[in-house]
């Protein structure tokens, strides 16, 4: 059995992970592993959609194997600026 798409699973998962970050906090705070390219990239729309309009910047950034991930390399220098969630 399978949950409809646009039932709100990402969003069950997505909004207490949400609330629980710490604005005064310099570190990565939300993990989410998912298992397809796709639903990472999924995910992280709908994270960075949820978070546009936010006063606080959050960095959301996936990183999935097979990648160029050393294009995120400079990114991490801008860590202590964002609340940070990694897919």
């Amino acid at each position: 059995m399978q949950a409809q798409t646009g039932s709100g699973k990402t969003l069950a998962y997505s909004l207490p992970l949400l609330a629980k970050i710490d604005p005064n906090r310099a570190s990565i705070q939300g993990v989410v592993i998912v298992p397809t390219r796709e639903l990472s990239i999924q995910v992280t729309g709908v994270l960075k959609q949820l978070t546009a309009s936010a006063p606080e910047k959050y960095l959301i950034m996936s990183v999935m194997e097979g990648s160029n991930n050393r294009r995120y390399c400079s990114i991490f220098l801008f860590l202590k600026y964002y609340h940070e969630m990694l897919i």
